[in-house]
């Protein structure tokens, strides 16, 4: 139960991730198109166990399609060629872990997610003035991208190969996911 409270409290309520909707602010569309969220537990190889939460962006299939949807990825053949000249040229690597990736990117349209169970007692014991007195459900809209949700994905590669252009990065002619920089020559 910690792990769950844990990935609530640091990747949904301390990032500001989710506005509360209130009770009486919840209508018949927002009830039909929210994603439920959904809790993941993950045993590490230290022997901790970690939560993992994501929306269940299924139902978003519906009225999103995949091409509004559908981020770059790396072709494997970029990614060899990529290897190959940077050994070649025995340029600089680095390797980054961006925690919590999706949610450093805006939410550009509305999603709800619904919470339910012990997930709404975790929210409530966090802070019960802003998200409201027990109850079974609670409603929220997003305003991070959350993992499981069908544009999340997209709305983080525009924010990250953006940050990267604004540093100096160049994207491939015929792979945009694979960037490169000149430093001194």
């Amino acid at each position: 139960m910690a792990a769950v409270a844990s990935e609530i409290r640091d990747n949904l309520h301390d990032r500001g991730v989710i506005e509360h909707v209130k009770k009486e602010q919840v209508t018949y569309k927002i009830r039909r198109m929210a994603l439920s969220y959904l809790m993941f537990l993950k045993r590490k190889r230290g022997g901790k166990i970690k939560g993992r939460g994501c929306a269940d962006g299924r139902k978003q299939r519906e009225f999103i399609s995949r091409e509004e949807a559908s981020s770059p990825t790396l072709s494997t053949h970029a990614l060899m060629a990529t290897c190959l000249i940077d050994a070649i040229e025995c340029r600089d690597i680095a390797t980054a872990d961006i925690p919590g990736a999706f949610l450093q990117a805006d939410m550009d349209e509305d999603m709800w997610i619904k919470f339910e169970g012990e997930m709404v007692d975790i929210l409530l014991k966090l802070d019960q003035e802003r998200y409201g007195s027990g109850r079974k459900f609670l409603y929220a809209k997003a305003v991070k991208a959350i993992h499981g949700a069908m544009r999340s994905a997209l709305l983080f590669y525009q924010l990250f190969s953006g940050q990267l252009v604004d540093w100096g990065f160049k994207p491939n002619e015929y792979d945009a996911c694979t960037m490169n920089k000149m430093v001194n020559g």
